[in-house]
């Protein structure tokens, strides 16, 4: 409904809400609390007659005794229908199909908003398995995925048409509502249904559906998803009251949504939190907890964070070069950032010394046409180039336009980068 019919039919039907401008606000402040839903609004009306009450109380009596609230029978003078909110969303589950309702608690668990429909699909076909791997996964990793498998495939098989069956029969229950964009197909419930879903979650599953929704996220998190991103950070928010408890895997997947998506300070949150869990069950000096310092130092230079950068990613070049071996890709990896890091504050000398020398092992290591070899010779004559050194510049420059075009074509944007630093 509308936000003035809203308020008109909390003013006639309640008796107790007056016409004038201080009472309309208030039925408007109700009217929102209840998302303008009309079978709430119906009740509100109800419970407001009947028991007398103001509407600020009855605001009051949401916050505190909400699903009792709003599981009161609207019976009063306007001969309202005997029923609930909650008891017409009750009606319509009843006679969903199973995979339907399953799919409804699923969404509970994240937020009400913009749930992009493809990033189901996104990783069923391989099982649902894509994981952030720090340490050895629980049980919570297969019972999401086996969840995930009962609700989404049909006979044993990813099968998109299954998915486009439940959203029907969702949406012809007015359950929830499609929104489409350029990029994807977007699911929103409104908020009551939202609350009502999550609370009639059958206590013995709570865990079941909070491990599908965490690996669902979670399957998300990969480079090449990048265009649904941006919608699955507040759903990475929505798990927030989790963060604590859930794998550090799990956690990983997150930030790595949440930088991908622009969010650096919930990135950064994420990131200090691994790093505290690592240290404290593998050690400092773990593969996992170098590689998590790592991540930790990119996403403090990503916000701007200089000094705290550098300290950590020389401790982290100082434990992968003791821990790896000064030729594991890990190390060389360390070295580059690090010499990234110096060229951002202007300390080009130190800079280029680290820059050869990645240069020089990812060639011998990799091969001259790998990008990551390519990007060492590209970042490498960068530098030369702010340090004056321009003929040494060109000439690695012309080597990556030629590699660049070899291995990716002359349409690839990496290597009309590398046609443009040559202009």
């Amino acid at each position: 409904m509308s936000k003035d019919e809203s308020i008109e039919l909390l003013v006639r039907g309640s008796g107790r809400i007056q016409l004038s401008d201080q009472y309309r606000e208030v039925a408007e402040n109700v009217a929102e609390e209840l998302g303008y839903l009309p079978i709430a609004l119906v009740q509100a009306a109800s419970y407001i007659f009947r028991t007398g009450c103001s509407a600020n109380a009855y605001i009051s009596l949401l916050r505190t005794s909400r699903e009792r609230v709003l599981s009161d029978p609207a019976t009063s003078q306007i001969d309202m229908r005997y029923t609930t909110a909650f008891a017409a969303f009750d009606a319509s589950y009843s006679i969903l199909p199973s995979k339907a309702q399953q799919t409804l608690h699923l969404l509970s668990f994240f937020h009400r908003q913009k749930f992009p429909v493809e990033c189901i699909g996104f990783d069923a076909s391989d099982g649902f398995l894509f994981d952030s791997h720090f340490l050895d996964r629980g049980d919570e990793y297969e019972r999401g995925r086996q969840f995930l498998r009962e609700i989404f495939y049909l006979d044993g098989k990813w099968d998109p048409a299954e998915v486009e069956s439940i959203i029907s029969s969702l949406r012809s229950h007015s359950l929830v509502t499609l929104i489409p964009t350029e990029t994807t197909r977007l699911l929103q419930l409104h908020s009551l249904v939202h609350e009502w879903a999550r609370l009639r979650v059958p206590s013995d599953n709570v865990v079941r559906f909070q491990d599908a929704a965490i690996r669902l996220l979670c399957c998300n998190a990969q480079e090449s998803n990048y265009q649904l991103m941006q919608y699955l950070q507040i759903h990475v928010h929505a798990l927030s009251p989790v963060w604590e408890k859930i794998h550090v895997n799990d956690i990983a997947c997150m930030s790595h949504i949440l930088k991908g998506s622009g969010d650096y300070s919930g990135c950064l949150k994420l990131r200090e939190h691994i790093l505290v869990k690592l240290k404290n069950q593998v050690g400092v000096d773990h593969p996992a907890t170098i590689l998590a310092s790592a991540n930790l130092a990119a996403t403090y230079s990503q916000l701007g964070r200089c000094a705290e950068t550098e300290g950590l990613q020389i401790e982290v070049l100082k434990r992968s070069t003791e821990e790896l071996g000064v030729e594991d890709l890990s190390t060389i990896q360390a070295s580059a950032n690090l010499a990234s890091i110096y060229g951002g504050l202007g300390r080009y000398t130190e800079a280029v010394v680290m820059e050869e020398e990645v240069l020089k092992q990812r060639t011998r290591l990799l091969g001259i046409n790998n990008p990551d070899t390519i990007l060492a010779s590209t970042n490498l004559a960068a530098t030369y180039t702010r340090l004056g050194r321009y003929s040494e510049a060109e000439v690695l420059q012309l080597e990556v336009l030629k590699q660049s075009t070899k291995s990716l074509g002359v349409g690839h944007p990496d290597t009309i980068l590398a046609s443009a630093n040559l202009a």
